[in-house]
C-alpha cells in the first residue's frame, strides 16, 4: 500500500467520523456568526478560525459537514438572498444592495447573484415588481 492511499483511507476515516458535542457547539457559534456578520466584506474562515481557535482546515471541513455547503457557497448563498430581499422590498440602487450585503465588486455580485438565481439583479428586481404589479392588479379587480 502507498503512502498516498493511506493517507486517502486516514483522510475518509476522519471525515465519516461523528462530528463531537464540543465541535457542534463550537461550529453552531460560528454558524450563528456568520448569519449575524454576513454583510462584513472581511468575513472568511481564516478570520473566524482565529476568532474561534480552530484550524482553518479543520473549521472549513466542519462547516461543510454541519451545513452541507463550504463556508463560500455558504456565505454568497447567505447574501444574495438579502439581496433578493432587498431588491424586491427597496429602491436603493444595485450597487448599494451589493455593498450592504458584503461586495466590495459589483460585477462579483451579479456573478453571484445570477449563479445562483440565474438572473442578473437588475432582471430579478423588474421580473418581481412585474410578478407583484400583476398580483395588486388582480386582487383590485
Amino acid at each position: 500500500m502507498t503512502s498516498l492511499s493511506i493517507w486517502r483511507k486516514a483522510k475518509l476515516r476522519s471525515w465519516g467520523r461523528p462530528i463531537t458535542a464540543g465541535e457542534m457547539t463550537d461550529i453552531s457559534a460560528v454558524i450563528e456568526f456568520v448569519r449575524a456578520q454576513y454583510a462584513d466584506p472581511n468575513i472568511s474562515v481564516l478570520e473566524l478560525s482565529r476568532t474561534y481557535g480552530i484550524c482553518s482546515r479543520h473549521l472549513g471541513r466542519l462547516f461543510k459537514r454541519t451545513t452541507g455547503k463550504t463556508f463560500r457557497c455558504y456565505l454568497r448563498d447567505l447574501r444574495v438572498c438579502e439581496a433578493a430581499r432587498l431588491l424586491t422590498t427597496s429602491t436603493y440602487e444595485i450597487k448599494m444592495i451589493a455593498s450592504f450585503v458584503g461586495y466590495r465588486d459589483r460585477s462579483h455580485f451579479g456573478e453571484d447573484f445570477r449563479f445562483v438565481t440565474g438572473y442578473t439583479p437588475a432582471e430579478y428586481r423588474l421580473r418581481h415588481r412585474t410578478q407583484e404589479s400583476v398580483k395588486t392588479a388582480t386582487l383590485s379587480h
